[in-house]
């Protein structure tokens, strides 16, 4: 995770972000307004995800989640 990359990609208060999550072949990768901010591995291949926020309150709109091939 790259907390200064983080911060440096978000847009103001009140605009929205964009984020996109990316996971394939156990590898996982994050990006806010098209900046990279985080990277890993992961072993879970299925199952449910979700959404949150890191104490504050967050809006959602535009969710689309597409199957890689």
């Amino acid at each position: 995770f790259d907390a200064v990359a983080l911060a440096k990609a978000r847009h103001k208060v009140g605009d929205w972000n964009t984020t996109e999550v990316v996971v394939k072949n156990g590898k996982i990768k994050a990006a806010v307004n098209g900046t990279p901010v985080a990277s890993g591995e992961i072993e879970l291949m299925e199952g449910p995800f979700g959404f949150q926020s890191e104490g504050d309150e967050i809006h959602y709109k535009n969710i689309k989640i597409k199957t890689l091939d």
